[in-house]
């Protein structure tokens, strides 16, 4: 399922949820970086909807400057994606 969430910084970015968010664990998945990304982001989503099939929700959020973000790329850093990582995982109740 595609959802929103709000990252750091006010940017509204997306998010891929698999599996049943209402109980059990939930797993944050990060996604490769820059060209990476797009090489392996089937691959990512394939491995969410496994672990769905045995009771593991996960969810894969774009980060500030990544994948579809409108939020501009040469402002973000190694510490702002720390810090919308774990915005993320609150946000989605991941497990820490």
């Amino acid at each position: 399922m595609l959802t929103t969430w709000q990252a750091p910084g006010g940017s509204e970015e997306l998010a891929i949820r698999c599996g049943d968010h209402a109980s059990g664990p939930r797993l944050l998945v990060l996604p490769a970086w820059f060209d990476e990304s797009n090489k392996t982001r089937h691959f990512t989503v394939e491995l969410m909807r496994l672990l769905a099939e045995r009771g593991v929700a996960s969810v894969l959020p774009d980060l500030p400057g990544c994948n579809e973000s409108l939020a501009d790329l040469t402002r973000q850093t190694l510490a702002s994606w720390r810090e919308a990582s774990a915005a993320a995982a609150e946000h989605f109740a991941c497990a820490q």
